[in-house]
């Protein structure tokens, strides 16, 4: 079964350009507009139309502080109470957004606040998977496994778990091969980087 990825827009707080990592995904992306802003740009309200159900507008109908904030907090309530398996994203820069995921998590329900679409793992291509996967791996600055046993867990997650495990064991050998790290014979994990 494949989870819904629920993505919520702050477009006050960050405007997206390209919805199209939606397309051809499990995923729903809302707009959520403040009562000031004008109707979306062109090329967005193209693209939401383009993309049918998998894309929605929700204006926010009245101005205030928080106004767009409290509308968007609510849609993302009534929908995980439609579909509390689904995975909710909220796109925004803001901060604020941080209690209501921590709330929905102590709650059983996966959510997370990014700052664009790119930053959804669901939505990245496989070559952008594998190419944070290195960044992640390459930065010393990062948790990174330190066993054999949560590499491979590592890189399994990395791929929503859709992998093998002859295809984690070449992954791992790329790993070595390519010098990025070296694992010893007690199964721990050591850094070049």
């Amino acid at each position: 079964m494949s989870r819904t990825q629920y993505i919520f827009i702050d477009s006050e707080n960050v405007h997206e350009k390209d919805l199209s990592r939606v397309a051809n995904k499990t995923a729903i992306v809302n707009l959520i507009l403040g009562a000031r802003q004008q109707s979306t740009w062109n090329k967005i309200e193209q693209q939401v139309e383009k993309l049918g159900e998998k894309a929605g507008l929700t204006r926010t109908p009245s101005t205030g502080k928080n106004a767009l904030d409290f509308v968007l907090a609510l849609e993302v309530g009534m929908q995980a109470a439609i579909d509390p398996d689904g995975y909710f994203h909220i796109i925004s820069k803001d901060k604020g957004f941080d209690v209501l995921v921590k709330h929905l998590k102590e709650k059983g329900i996966l959510a997370a606040r990014r700052e664009c679409l790119a930053e959804i793992p669901a939505l990245l291509t496989t070559e952008e998977r594998f190419e944070k996967l290195l960044s992640d791996l390459k930065n010393p600055k990062a948790s990174r496994p330190q066993s054999r046993k949560s590499l491979a867990s590592t890189i399994h997650q990395a791929f929503d778990r859709a992998l093998n495990e002859e295809v984690i064991e070449k992954t791992i050998r790329y790993l070595i091969h390519d010098r990025i790290l070296k694992i010893l014979e007690t199964g721990k994990v050591i850094y070049f980087t």
